[in-house]
């Protein structure tokens, strides 16, 4: 890959627990491209993401076009929706994050938000379900207008119809904004769906990354990637 095309570059990536081990992680997402992140519970999808945003400290190497960067400014990001400023409304946190970046994107938001997602912000966060948080963040994420978006788990809890519309939203802004998609998911259909390219984690390691399409030459049903290498370790452990 021509390192004029990597948005993202992660190199050996390690992060130490008591009971866990994130191993070497490497891997870069190409622009304009959508990647889709794949692991079980407690494979270490959430701490590469953790990492990457700055949210703990790590071992190895993170770049944004080939440069150490500032996340805050340079991703568009949704993670764990918890309740920040539970009892403000939305429509007083939305104008808070509107004015914190400086390539905020209203008119999308506003189409996102009303449109799309069908919100009302005159409710308080602590009124929101969790399926109507996610579609919030995400609305706010999404109009950043951030070159590298990274979503963790973002269509969990949302409604058939939503994650359909979601997806598409997701693969218009690589298709056509030329934006780079990171995200996990454990809806191996919604990977399958919109995914260009595909990393699989497990254990803490990278076991199987490529092209979609070339992965599914191999493996028709993706999830069974992750069936095969944990007969591998299970035969080995016998």
């Amino acid at each position: 890959m021509n390192k004029k095309d990597v948005v993202l570059e992660v190199k050996n990536l390690t992060k130490k627990y008591i009971d866990f081990t994130l191993s070497n992680v490497s891997f870069e997402l190409k622009r304009g491209t959508v990647t889709g992140f794949v692991g079980q519970n407690g494979s270490g999808k959430t701490t590469t993401i953790k990492s990457i945003m700055g949210f703990m400290n790590f071992e190895g190497e993170i770049l944004y076009n080939g440069k150490a960067f500032n996340q805050k400014e340079n991703i568009g990001y949704i993670g764990e929706t918890g309740d920040i400023y539970p009892k403000i409304k939305i429509k007083k946190l939305t104008k808070f994050y509107s004015k914190a970046y400086k390539d905020w994107d209203n008119e999308k938001f506003k189409h996102l938000f009303y449109d799309v997602f069908k919100l009302n912000d005159n409710l308080l966060l602590q009124e929101l379900s969790s399926g109507m948080r996610t579609k919030y963040f995400l609305s706010l994420a999404l109009s950043k207008n951030s070159e590298l978006i990274i979503l963790d788990e973002p269509t969990t809890g949302l409604d058939p119809v939503v994650r359909a519309d979601l997806l598409k939203i997701l693969h218009n802004l690589a298709e056509k904004e030329n934006k780079t998609i990171f995200f996990s998911s454990h809806i191996m259909e919604d990977i399958d769906e919109i995914a260009d390219n595909i990393i699989f984690i497990q254990d803490g390691r990278i076991i199987l990354s490529g092209r979609k399409a070339d992965i599914k030459t191999k493996y028709p049903k993706l999830q069974d990637v992750l069936l095969e290498k944990s007969n591998e370790v299970s035969f080995c452990y016998d």
